[in-house]
């Protein structure tokens, strides 16, 4: 037996979705930029520090955005580029431009704070979603 359903207020429910799309990111944004703020203060709380130019250095920025997208990437400034991605994944040691047979092991500060944060940012994205699905007016349409 096929189940059968009707949507009463289709066309409102279409409006509403692009209405949606089209005021979503903007909407969205307060949301992601306080997420973006907990893993960036998160990440610069496990940073290892030796002269305190790499936790210095760590900000977060939204970055040129594709339609319908709302991002922030946490990123470091340009003079240590090269220097996060090897304290995070390890690198062989080199002195004066030579290298040595000394391994640096990894010190996964990014990855650890995204993983002790990953639950309260994501529900702090869900929470930002569900008010501005709110804002459609969830009382226009029924899925029967």
């Amino acid at each position: 037996m096929a189940n059968k359903f009707e949507i009463v207020g289709l066309q409102d429910f279409i409006n509403d979705i692009e209405d949606f799309t089209k005021n979503a990111q903007r909407d969205l944004v307060p949301y992601v930029d306080q997420a973006g703020d907990v893993l960036l203060k998160e990440i610069k709380a496990n940073t290892p520090t030796d002269t305190g130019a790499l936790k210095e250095s760590l900000y977060h920025k939204r970055p040129r955005l594709r339609k319908g997208v709302t991002r922030k990437i946490v990123t470091w400034g340009n003079d240590v580029r090269d220097y996060e991605a090897a304290v995070e994944l390890g690198h062989n040691l080199v002195f004066f431009s030579k290298p040595t047979f000394k391994h640096i092991p990894e010190t996964a500060f990014m990855r650890k704070s995204t993983d002790n944060k990953k639950e309260k940012v994501f529900k702090m994205l869900i929470i930002g979603i569900g008010i501005v699905m709110k804002k459609l007016g969830d009382d226009k349409w029924v899925i029967r």
